[in-house]
């Protein structure tokens, strides 16, 4: 992604058209969709960057997303770049991040901390979850969400894999160390409600949801 970096913030760099496609732009000053050379060059003013952190990874469907927070001469900026599975920009999101609270906020938002599933999950085709203060979905994600009617990497980025964020009961406070067998409410993609039987298993402090039932 250095290249786009270097597109967005350095002045001597041209900005290729042919790297964008649909191109969705937001940040702190303004935002498009579509394609807006001026407002895409608002921050091209820059001879050099550093990146202070960054993480890419899949989100889905041969998308990546790019996420990094970016030290210039006079901000810090984070920036979340999604490319598509024909390697084509169609999103870029920034944030003004120089105050160090903007910086702490960004940084628990876009950058959770690593889940490592244990060897006795590793090869379970269920969906596994880690519960700290979120229920975290960190493996087979889109077994859960296609009931809600989500893409994978819609899902990922908008409710970041977790599976609060659409419930409609307070499901959290029934993990509590021991198998659950329940029927929840959830919101689907479209404000709809659909309630789930979900049979969750507890094994070495990591949960799964072994069956989900769609009732009535």
């Amino acid at each position: 992604m250095k290249n786009i970096l270097d597109m967005i913030f350095i002045k001597n760099v041209k900005i290729n058209t042919s790297s964008f496609r649909n191109l969705y732009y937001s940040s702190d000053k303004s935002s498009f969709a579509g394609f807006n050379l001026d407002l895409l060059c608002e921050n091209k003013k820059y001879d050099n960057y550093e990146i202070l952190k960054s993480l890419i990874h899949e989100i889905g469907e041969s998308h990546k997303e790019f996420k990094a927070f970016i030290k210039l001469l006079d901000k810090t900026y984070f920036i979340r770049i999604l490319e598509d599975n024909d390697s084509y920009i169609y999103d870029i999101l920034m944030y003004n991040a120089k105050k160090e609270e903007d910086y702490k906020l960004y940084d628990n938002i876009f950058f959770p901390k690593i889940i490592n599933v244990p060897e006795s999950l590793k090869n379970l085709n269920k969906p596994i979850l880690y519960v700290d203060n979120h229920i975290n979905i960190i493996k087979n994600e889109g077994l859960f969400s296609s009931y809600l009617g989500y893409e994978d990497w819609d899902y990922k980025n908008k409710c970041l894999n977790m599976i609060d964020v659409s419930c409609i009961d307070n499901i959290i406070n029934d993990f509590n160390g021991n198998d659950i067998n329940s029927t929840y409410s959830f919101k689907k993609n479209g404000g709809d409600i659909i309630k789930l039987e979900l049979n969750i298993k507890y094994k070495d402090k990591f949960y799964y949801i072994d069956k989900i039932i769609v009732q009535k």
